[in-house]
């Protein structure tokens, strides 16, 4: 049992009390029975009783300061529990609930279309914690909440969840929100130290000017998250205002999640093959490109489907849709390999392994047979998570192919660990080969490093005579592009297995690659980068 402080003081008193009320009472019995003389009682019994009375008057001034110190901890303990209630531990800043609230009473009672409200998405916070451990993260988290009270006193600053904030700027000029976010941004992107270690951050912004026809908290929000959106498909690190052009794309992105959904039920999904050809022109494989044709609309674009589809989970139906076909068109030609783009939001899911694993057993292929193309910028950009994923792929024996290297990303060091059997040159390379003696010797220099790490070497976006010249002579091993075959139906793949069409290449002999023993991927990588071909 827990006694308070102040009880203790005022013990002393209370029993000085007692004792002096028995005090007054045993002279009482006693005057009373005639064993102490009434006068000196007459003497003593005020004494006493003035002394009671001090001892009763410093008892209840000792029992209201207990009460009132008692009442104070009470109202500091509501205080604390209010505050936990309302506020985030780790960043101080208001919690969801509570923000929602502030803001929805803000909002309530503006009187002008005045102020503006950023939603704030830290970068790369997983990565952080991931790498550097989540001491470093929830460093980072603080930091961003210093700014913006520092920035913005006495606004209403929340936070929304793990990396995202929000801050409410009211009466302020809509002309202001944007040099507001990027001094935001400027102040973030400084370095800071912790653990003597130094810490960049960068965040993506949305912001959402407080008009007319916003009514409450979940408009004001929505519009900030398009303009998030947009600022994260920008690249990141920077800050994006809401337009209502946003709300129309917004629609139509609906539209499209809509219809695409029928559409992997209807049927209406279909497959085309482009063909990767040995140095000699025969084919060694195809790579699955996936086309959509509407029943009213016709054909649609995987340049305009596959990005919504990435927004949502349709991109896992797609996929496993994609796969499932390409395996089951792959019975077909024993000769060959066939590649399939998978997209970065599908290595997000732990289901990958599985799904891959289960459309291989269900078709009846040889994993070695089957290659998994992920671009570059996703391989460089995501966690451990996809390392491990792709590494489990790779022990069941299906192929890994590294499209679009060299686009940006690439560092030669990082070959020799990415699990990956084969990199497709950025068509950006391939196309200036014949342009200048620096074009040529950088192709030479990409193959090179990788035959020295053990990974066969695909050419892509090949359009000319030339570049494919060229590009044996630099030691490619295997091409595709429109020069050599456009994207083409399962029946035209036939038929040019039966013609066994070849392209004889200017130059010396070359060693034809065997096939199935060591195949390679080819294609040019997610379906996302399909609209970047010309119409064929």
């Amino acid at each position: 049992m827990v006694v308070h402080r102040h009880a203790e003081r005022w013990k002393p008193v209370f029993w000085l009390l007692v004792f002096t009320l028995f005090a007054i009472f045993a002279v009482d019995v006693l005057a009373a029975l005639d064993i102490v003389d009434l006068r000196h009682a007459a003497v003593f019994g005020p004494a006493m009783q003035a002394l009671a009375t001090l001892a009763v008057a410093a008892g209840l001034f000792e029992m209201r300061r207990a009460f009132s110190a008692s009442v104070d901890r009470e109202l500091r303990l509501a205080r604390q529990r209010e505050s936990a209630y309302r506020y985030d531990e780790m960043t101080g800043a208001l919690n969801r609930a509570a923000f929602i609230g502030e803001c929805e009473t803000k909002l309530h009672e503006r009187r002008a279309d005045s102020g503006y409200f950023l939603h704030i998405d830290l970068d790369y916070l997983k990565r952080i914690n991931d790498s550097l451990g989540h001491a470093r993260g929830d460093a980072a988290l603080r930091h961003l909440a210093d700014i913006a009270r520092a920035l913005a006193p006495g606004c209403a600053f929340g936070r929304l969840g793990g990396d995202e904030f929000a801050l409410l700027m009211m009466h302020r000029p809509h002309g202001e929100a944007m040099g507001f976010a990027n001094r935001f941004l400027s102040q973030l992107s400084m370095t800071v130290w912790h653990d003597g270690q130094p810490l960049n951050l960068s965040a993506s912004i949305g912001v959402a000017p407080i008009v007319g026809e916003i009514s409450g908290f979940d408009e004001l929000v929505h519009r900030a998250d398009l303009a998030l959106y947009q600022s994260k498909r920008n690249g990141r690190a920077q800050a994006t205002l809401f337009e209502n052009e946003m709300l129309t794309d917004l629609r139509y992105t609906r539209l499209i999640e809509r219809e695409l959904r029928a559409a992997i039920m209807l049927g209406e999904l279909e497959l085309v093959y482009q063909p990767v050809l040995r140095r000699d022109g025969s084919m060694a494989g195809c790579e699955a490109l996936v086309r959509w044709r509407h029943s009213l609309r016709g054909m649609i674009s995987p340049a305009e489907f596959i990005p919504v589809a990435e927004r949502s989970v349709l991109i896992d139906l797609v996929g496993e849709w994609v796969l499932r076909q390409a395996c089951r068109d792959m019975r077909e030609f024993p000769e060959m390999y066939f590649s399939v783009n998978f997209s970065a939001n599908q290595f997000k899911r732990d289901t990958v392994v599985a799904m891959v694993q289960s459309v291989l057993a269900e078709t009846g292929i040889a994993p070695p047979r089957l290659v998994v193309e992920i671009t570059e910028s996703m391989a460089m950009s995501h966690s451990e998570d996809v390392r491990e994923r792709l590494n489990a792929l790779r022990s069941l024996g299906v192929k890994i192919a590294l499209d679009d290297f060299g686009a940006g990303f690439s560092g030669f060091a990082y070959l020799q660990s990415f699990p990956v059997d084969a990199i497709k040159i950025d068509r950006a390379f391939v196309t200036k080969l014949g342009t200048s003696a620096a074009s040529n010797v950088m192709v030479t220099a990409l193959v090179s490093v990788a035959h020295a790490a053990g990974m066969h070497v695909v050419a892509e976006g090949v359009e000319t005579a030339e570049q494919h010249r060229l590009g044996a002579e630099a030691g490619a091993d295997l091409f595709q592009g429109y020069h050599l075959a456009r994207p083409m139906g399962l029946a035209a793949v036939r038929e040019r297995r039966a013609s066994k069409e070849r392209l004889a290449v200017d130059g010396p002999p070359v060693k034809t690659l065997a096939f199935p023993e060591k195949p390679v991927a080819a294609g040019p990588g997610e379906e996302a980068n399909v609209a970047r071909r010309r119409a064929g």
